[in-house]
């Protein structure tokens, strides 16, 4: 798989995510940019070397591992809890 298909993946789910987690979309959102300009490859890192990459934390990495390790972004997407609404006073 290459950086762009992983990286189109990756937009998917955050585009699934906006209304269910939006804290986790953004956060994939933001890291869209450092993946773009990474040099490696993608589908050989490891967790460690994704978590060196600016911007990425230790749940977006899990995300993309889940991606490069092939699993489908509705799957993933699935697995993510939906964010609880504060309550308003």
């Amino acid at each position: 798989m290459t950086n762009q298909e992983i990286i189109e993946k990756l937009y998917r789910l955050q585009i699934l995510l906006k209304t269910k987690n939006p804290p986790i979309a953004n956060a994939l959102e933001r890291v869209t940019i450092p993946l773009l300009e990474y040099g490696m490859p993608l589908d050989s890192v490891s967790r460690e070397d994704v978590l060196k990459i600016k911007g990425v934390g230790k749940v977006t990495a899990d995300l993309l591992m889940q991606i490069i390790h092939g699993k489908h972004f509705f799957e993933i997407a699935s697995s993510v809890p939906k964010m609880k609404k504060k309550a308003v006073l």
